[in-house]
């Protein structure tokens, strides 16, 4: 009997693997979709293509790319992340954005199957744990998150592996540091919210607290994380990962309360919609009447949504900027929207279980239809058609040409342009070398610009370059008169929102 249960277990873990492969895959988009799809995704290829091919300027042992002719080193996360992306292209033969977003979808099909393996040893009931896990898969946030490359990818993963391991023995709970601690060193920042969490949840399963002393406990372990942050900032002025905390850590929040009272309600209305399948079984089992004969739940079920509900609590605590001003971290919530999700079907399955099936997959259809919609939600599509047709242009013109092509920018952002996000866009759809400048320049001293950066570019011995041709991307548009020029011969293409990219060829050798 055991071993058929087994095999049953098995057999359906598979079946959420490939489902959740075969879902984020039919999603994933082709190029970059959206605003932080532009910004993160363009930027996570571009570091990990430096290490797949060492002809692109690695000469450090942190990921970068070549921006402005130089070597720029992106310090804000390890590199062991954006090494296994490169790894994976070297198995697969080829670097693509396509073959990275392949290996987002092995990790969020894992993740599925983790979290699902997370409520079976939590004891929820089996028809529960695989309805909350599509009811997971489906999110709108989570499911978005099924296709951005970046150093977050990991993060899910790491985390419900954690929750995985608080459910065995206390005898392996050194596992949960070991795990926190190589995930931060080599990952990302992990162990700044699961060691106070699990220091936490150790003390309430072992000592019988009181809800004063358990508040008591909250606030001390709040105190200690931000004294912790402190004097981590204060011994460690000049790491790297430690300025990503200076950043990103309560003390910004602190000092600049009007911008973020506005973004923390904005994060919580996004949170809130994505939230709404959750909120529908909520209502379903309370016209039940399930509420009012008493939820009938064991401890265990209780244990793990309390460890869920801490972690992430500590992670708002202790990264609340990052949390408020990212439009990828409520894809945290998703897990503790869906194990609320998993809670309430369990309590409505022991009173009526045949109506479980069908609150699941009514939580499951509204996620779906809440995913179709986020897109409608979204701002910034401006950028997007930018950019189609900055890549457009550009194809058509160097279609023939082998060299990979040259794009400077100088945009305003104080009219809503996503500069970085933009720019590594074009870089990575591209191929593309890419130049910023802060304010527009007259055509010959552009020129000069670029041939000083392209002399850079010679030292770096960077493949492939075009030291004859470049474009510009500006919402400075150029008269006649300013653009005429013996050593220069020019295109205009006039673009969404007031863009103008124009295409400049060098004549006469200088």
């Amino acid at each position: 009997m055991k071993n058929s249960r087994c095999s049953v277990v098995f057999l359906t873990a598979i079946a959420l693997f490939l489902g959740a492969m075969v879902t984020t895959i039919a999603v994933q988009p082709q190029g970059f979709t959206h605003n932080a799809d532009m910004a993160m995704s363009a930027t996570g290829v571009a570091l990990s293509r430096t290490y797949y091919d060492p002809n692109l300027g690695v000469k450090v042992n942190q990921p970068g790319y070549i921006n402005n002719g130089d070597f720029n080193v992106y310090p804000n996360w390890p590199a062991l992340g954006f090494k296994a992306i490169a790894a994976w292209y070297q198995l697969l033969g080829k670097d693509s954005i396509d073959n990275a977003r392949l290996l987002v979808a092995l990790l969020y099909a894992c993740t599925t199957v983790l979290f699902f393996a997370f409520l079976l040893r939590s004891e929820f009931d089996f028809n529960v744990a695989v309805l909350s896990t599509i009811l997971f898969v489906v999110l709108p946030q989570h499911l978005t998150y099924g296709n951005i490359i970046f150093a977050d990818m990991w993060l899910l993963p790491f985390w419900l592996l954690s929750f995985l391991i608080f459910t065995a023995q206390p005898k392996f709970y050194f596992l949960i540091v070991f795990i926190a601690i190589f995930a931060t060193l080599n990952f990302m920042w992990f162990v700044f919210f699961v060691i106070p969490a699990l220091v936490v949840m150790l003390v309430y399963r072992h000592y019988a607290l009181s809800a004063r002393q358990m508040g008591l406990l909250l606030l001390l372990s709040v105190a200690s994380i931000w004294l912790f942050q402190k004097l981590l900032l204060t011994v460690f002025d000049n790491v790297p990962l430690f300025a990503e905390l200076r950043q990103w850590s309560v003390f910004p929040l602190l000092t600049n309360i009007k911008l973020s009272a506005y973004l923390v309600l904005k994060s919580s209305a996004r949170v809130l919609y994505e939230a709404i399948p959750v909120l529908l079984l909520v209502g379903c089992v309370t016209y039940l009447g399930v509420v009012r004969n008493g939820l009938r739940l064991r401890a265990r079920h209780l244990d793990s949504f309390i460890f869920v509900g801490l972690t992430l609590f500590f992670a708002v605590l202790s990264l609340p900027s990052w949390f408020v001003t990212h439009n990828t971290s409520s894809v945290f919530f998703s897990v503790l929207i869906a194990v609320t999700g998993a809670l309430v079907l369990q309590s409505s399955n022991q009173q009526q279980p045949r109506k479980t099936v069908l609150l699941g997959c009514l939580s499951i259809v509204a996620a779906v239809a809440l995913y179709a919609g986020l897109p409608h939600l979204t701002q910034g599509r401006s950028n997007i058609a930018t950019f189609k047709q900055i890549v457009e242009h550009i194809s058509q013109t160097d279609r023939h040409t082998l060299k990979r092509p040259n794009v400077i920018f100088s945009l305003r952002s104080d009219r809503g342009w996503s500069r970085h996000g933009l720019k590594m866009a074009v870089k990575e759809e591209l191929r593309a070398y890419i130049f910023r400048i802060r304010s527009p320049k007259e055509p010959i001293k552009l020129v000069d610009y670029f041939q000083s950066s392209t002399s850079k570019l010679r030292r770096l011995d960077a493949p492939g370059f075009d030291s004859s041709k470049f474009y510009y991307v500006t919402d400075f548009p150029y008269t006649e008169k300013l653009l005429h020029s013996n050593y220069l011969s020019f295109t205009e293409y006039s673009l969404p929102s007031g863009v103008f990219l124009y295409e400049f060829e060098l004549e006469v050798a200088r």
